[in-house]
């Protein structure tokens, strides 16, 4: 069996104090200056923050008001086969993460904690899915079952809305939390937007499902049929669960709506498809577990509806998230990962995930500026934006997106792992660029890949104290767009989360 050379996380802290040793100081190139202002700040202000205050021509994507920097290299990224991030970094960056959810109790997840760019709000999706990371990453602790307590509490608070925009308020997208300015907190969001967004109330059942199976295996029942399951639709409309999925399922009767970057509508949208469905996946094994076999059989029956019509998008090769509006979209690599439902469908090492990538990797390997320089300095992996003609804050490549990546390659290696058949994997070849006939050299590499996708968002974020905008520039690879994005960080998690996985399989060939 090939092994890997592990090297030391006290290696790996070494780099990175040897490269902040030096004197701090204003005289960074432009392409490691990061945002340190907000809209409107002037230069008393900016420095007033004990960051530097250097003016450029107007329409320059520099910013003006900037962190300090030290002089000296970039550190080098982690040699092949060390972990990405060591385990003070994860600490950190854990750090960021729970900064950012249950705020002042609520059991609200800001989206990002920065007014400038509009993120104070609890988007529904951004909530569940954050929420389903830190689940699965940490597992039902006291301290994350306390954080899901105050969660449902919010999702309760959310149902008694009432709409202001003439909804349905499931299918409204952000809501008003402690810190938002314009509304009181629960309310939805009244000003514009793309609605309805019919993924979101699929992913908190999904999550709350989860949630309840977890609770189940601890005994406490009767917290799951108080709020999640009441089994009664004179109590609590049957639960949060039910509420949720009743309105997944109507929306299936017409389903137009928007796509998980808010920006296109259409009723036959793969992520929100394949998020629905696991919503309904996960119900039917909670229902099942609680003795309702006839509900358990309804949500199969609509889970496998919608795995119909998902099998419809892997066409040309890859899975397309809307098949005349927007083909090529990272989407699709986002749906793999948070609505795979454990059944073998649409599989992180299966043909359609192995194409999907290899399309998304053409596009934004020529696509962005930064990947082509990066892979030139010997930086690994590949950074992943939305979709090829991507114009929002000048089409860039996100974070979240290039975690994913890297999640799927990770979840990709320990499915191959222990698959335990040499051969059977060939549609990964084009990907990797390479044949490789043995199954447990193949998850290596696929381990590798992912990385890669890892080491080079921490390439361009260590210097920034790992705190992780939305968005890295196209062209010069500085942090842009919303501060500390949750998302990031919930897909950081899992990402982790699954690579810790594949060696605890490795242990056991």
């Amino acid at each position: 069996m090939k092994t890997l050379t592990l090297v030391p996380f006290v290696v790996i802290a070494s780099i990175f104090s040897w490269a902040v040793q030096g004197q701090l100081t204003c005289n960074i190139p432009d392409n490691q200056k990061i945002d340190c202002g907000y809209a409107g700040i002037n230069q008393q202000q900016c420095e007033g923050k004990g960051c530097c205050w250097v003016p450029l021509s107007n329409g320059s994507q520099v910013p003006w008001c900037f962190n300090k920097g030290t002089v000296g290299p970039t550190p080098p990224p982690p040699p092949p086969g060390s972990a990405p991030f060591s385990p003070a970094e994860v600490s950190t960056i854990m750090g960021y993460f729970l900064a950012n959810v249950d705020l002042q109790g609520s059991g609200a997840v800001v989206a990002a904690p920065d007014y400038s760019v509009g993120y104070w709000f609890h988007w529904r999706r951004d909530g569940a899915i954050a929420l389903r990371s830190y689940l699965l990453s940490s597992g039902l602790t006291p301290a994350v079952d306390g954080i899901l307590q105050n969660y449902v509490q919010w999702e309760l608070l959310i149902h008694s809305q009432s709409d202001p925009n003439g909804i349905d308020v499931r299918g409204e997208p952000k809501f008003f939390m402690p810190g938002s300015q314009g509304g009181s907190t629960g309310q939805p969001y009244n000003g514009g937007w793309c609605r309805p967004q019919n993924d979101g109330a699929g992913l908190v059942a999904g999550l709350l499902a989860e949630y309840a199976l977890g609770l189940l295996k601890q005994g406490n029942l009767s917290y799951v049929k108080e709020y999640l399951w009441t089994g009664s639709a004179t109590v609590r409309n049957g639960g949060l669960i039910k509420t949720d999925l009743d309105y997944v399922e109507q929306s299936l009767q017409n389903a137009t709506g928007c796509d998980l970057w808010e920006e296109i509508r259409s009723a036959d949208l793969y992520f929100t498809l394949a998020v629905n469905r696991r919503g309904f996946y996960k119900a039917s094994k909670l229902v099942a577990a609680l003795g309702d076999s006839v509900s358990a059989a309804h949500y199969q029956s609509l889970a496998d509806q919608l795995k119909v019509k998902l099998a419809t998008h892997y066409k040309d090769g890859y899975i397309q998230e809307e098949m005349n509006l927007r083909p090529k979209d990272a989407a699709t690599i986002v749906a793999l990962n948070d609505a795979y439902c454990d059944d073998g469908f649409h599989s992180a090492s299966g043909p359609e995930a192995a194409g999907t990538i290899q399309t998304l990797n053409n596009v934004f390997g020529s696509e962005y500026q930064i990947n082509q320089q990066d892979t030139n300095n010997g930086v690994p992996g590949i950074l992943y934006g939305r979709y090829p003609g991507d114009v929002y804050f000048g089409g860039n490549p996100w974070i979240l997106n290039t975690f994913h990546l890297g999640l799927l390659y990770y979840r990709a290696a320990q499915e191959v792992l222990t698959s335990g058949t040499d051969g059977m994997h060939t549609h990964w070849f084009p990907v990797l660029g390479r044949r490789i006939d043995s199954h447990v050299e193949l998850a290596y590499a696929l381990l590798e890949a992912g990385d890669g996708c890892l080491t080079r968002v921490r390439y361009h974020s260590i210097g920034n104290g790992l705190h992780m905008n939305e968005q890295i520039d196209r062209n010069t690879g500085y942090l842009l767009s919303a501060k500390d994005l949750t998302w990031n960080y919930a897909s950081l998690l899992s990402a982790l989360q699954s690579r810790q996985s594949f060696f605890e399989a490795l242990k056991k060939k």
